[in-house]
Order: C-alpha cells, then sequence, then structure tokens
C-alpha cells in the first residue's frame, strides 16, 4: 500500500534534522503497521492517515532524547547530570506524546501483539 502521509507532513508535527529520505524509511514502517492492524484499528481512510502521521512521529521522537524524556540539569552549575528516561513499560509507544496519541486514536490496537 502507498504510505498515506509524506515527509512535508511530519515536519508539520515534529522539529527533525533528518532528511526526507530519513523520515521516509519511517513513514514506510509506519505505513506497513498501520495497514497490518487495520483490521484490529478499524475507521476510515483519515484515521489511519492521522494514526500513521502520529506513529511515524513517535519513531522520529525515539531518536530524540528531549522528546523521549531526558532530564538535565540536576545538581551544581558545573556538575549537571544527565539521566536518561528509560523504557518501564512493557511496550515503547507510550514514551512519547506522538506514540500515546497514535495508539489512542488505535484504540489501543498498536500495542496488541497477537489476536485478531
Amino acid at each position: 500500500m502507498a504510505n498515506r502521509i509524506n515527509a512535508c507532513d511530519v515536519k508539520e508535527i515534529i522539529t527533525t534534522d533528518l532528511s526526507d529520505d530519513a523520515i521516509y524509511v519511517w513513514v514506510g514502517v509506519a505505513n506497513a503497521l498501520v495497514t497490518n492492524k487495520q483490521y484490529c484499528i478499524g475507521g476510515d481512510a483519515a484515521l489511519l492517515t492521522k494514526i500513521e502521521l502520529q506513529l511515524t512521529a513517535h519513531y522520529i521522537g525515539m531518536l530524540d532524547p528531549a522528546i523521549r524524556g531526558f532530564i538535565t540539569k540536576e545538581g551544581p552549575p558545573g556538575f549537571e547530570t544527565t539521566y536518561e528516561n528509560t523504557v518501564k513499560s512493557s511496550s515503547n509507544i507510550d514514551s512519547t506524546p506522538y506514540g500515546v496519541t497514535a495508539n489512542a486514536l488505535a484504540n489501543g490496537c498498536l500495542t496488541k501483539t497477537c489476536g485478531r
């Protein structure tokens, strides 16, 4: 199936330094997942497009420590410590606001791994 979104759509909701070609890698991954989960998600083409967009932004956001939730500058000036927000859930879909949104739009179907 053809991608529902393009790199320009993605750049409208998330700031990234990735090239369009790199963004399209993640668009393709999101498209494949949304298409594969279509039976569970239901909805029309507009809903699937929104989910694909949010999921692509989630994948890109997982590459960006600021979006993924790093805690920085804890401690006195010059002695700051940075802690990584490690993913502790069974699915890291909730590690970015984009993933949370995509999964909510998909009625939780993005975290379901088996069954119809």
